[in-house]
């Protein structure tokens, strides 16, 4: 799934029961793409492709880290420091968005749900390439449009 989808479904869930997330928009957008950053290299890979560079950086589709006990690692983490900071609800937002992540990621890609112990892969609904693509545009589409709504409500 990609990161607007990601954070529009982690404001849209956060946001029903948290409606002062509005004031943390930035750590929720942060937290929201954060579990995310091993997917970089391959998306500097198609960046260069498209400009006509010929430059490779190794790609790792799906890490450890955005399976279930890498999200336990990163929350334990993340709850620590909310330890030693003056306004933890930034922090415990992450963490919800952790969690969230992994439950979008489940029903729309390839997850590994007991990564790094065993490699095994599944697949609950889109099962090939092309509908997991088309899962991740039109799970977007809606889900920018509910985020809009809700994120200009908020301003009326």
């Amino acid at each position: 799934m990609n990161f607007l989808a990601h954070f529009c479904f982690n404001y849209i869930i956060i946001h029903a029961f948290y409606p002062e997330v509005n004031e943390y928009m930035l750590s929720l957008f942060l937290f929201s793409i954060i579990i995310d950053a091993d997917h970089i290299p391959g998306y500097l890979n198609k960046l260069r492709n498209m400009v006509g560079q010929q430059v490779y950086v190794p790609d790792r589709k799906r890490s450890w880290i955005q399976e279930p006990f890498g999200i336990l690692i990163l929350s334990g983490i993340t709850l620590w420091f909310t330890l030693i900071v003056k306004n933890p609800i930034p922090l415990y937002i992450g963490t919800v968005t952790y969690f969230l992540h992994f439950i979008l990621d489940a029903f729309t890609v390839r997850i590994s749900p007991i990564s790094p112990f065993k490699e095994k892969v599944i697949t609950l609904f889109f099962h090939s390439k092309t509908a997991r693509r088309w899962a991740d545009l039109l799970l977007t589409i809606p889900l920018l449009i509910i985020f809009l709504f809700e994120i200009t409500s908020v301003f009326r």
